[in-house]
């Protein structure tokens, strides 16, 4: 894009730059979804994590954030799969733990799979969605924030 511009002409797309999902950025490191306040006590349930993908990118997962724990969280454990009930492509197997998160200022990342670094997922293979898998319960009322993110492929 030529940074220069004449009267009447606009430099860059606001759009673009207020909302980076839709922006046509390929070949760097971002941060592709979010839940924020997923429940930790809930055992082998499914946390559904959005994807908010580039249109015809591909992305290998490049990270695994867990901070903002309610509460210490000494029991729960978790994986995160590309298919419900711990199905497809382990990207953090399961029974990671989640102890080093005692408090909300800690933050976690997840150690990933051999599979995760080695596998190219799109949009075609993915469905837009990846799941946070709660094995162990934490045993009491328990929440925390999750943050995918992704080296994206051009």
């Amino acid at each position: 894009m030529n940074p220069v511009a004449t009267a009447g002409e606009q430099i860059g797309s606001s759009r673009s730059n207020l909302f980076a999902q839709d922006s046509l950025v390929c070949g760097v490191r971002r941060l592709i979804g979010v839940v924020l306040g997923a429940n930790m006590n809930s055992a082998n349930t499914d946390i559904a994590i959005p994807l908010l993908l580039i249109p015809g990118c591909n992305f290998i997962v490049s990270g695994v954030s867990v901070n903002n724990a309610s509460v210490s969280l000494t029991t729960a454990t978790f994986g995160v799969f590309s298919a419900i009930s711990g199905g497809g492509v382990a990207v953090v197997t399961a029974g990671a733990v989640l102890s080093g998160l005692t408090a909300a200022t800690s933050n976690l990342n997840a150690t990933l799979a051999a599979t995760a670094t080695t596998t190219v997922f799109n949009q075609t293979t993915q469905a837009n969605t990846m799941y946070f898998r709660v094995g162990t319960a934490q045993g009491a009322a328990a929440t925390a924030d999750i943050y995918l993110w992704a080296d994206v492929l051009p």
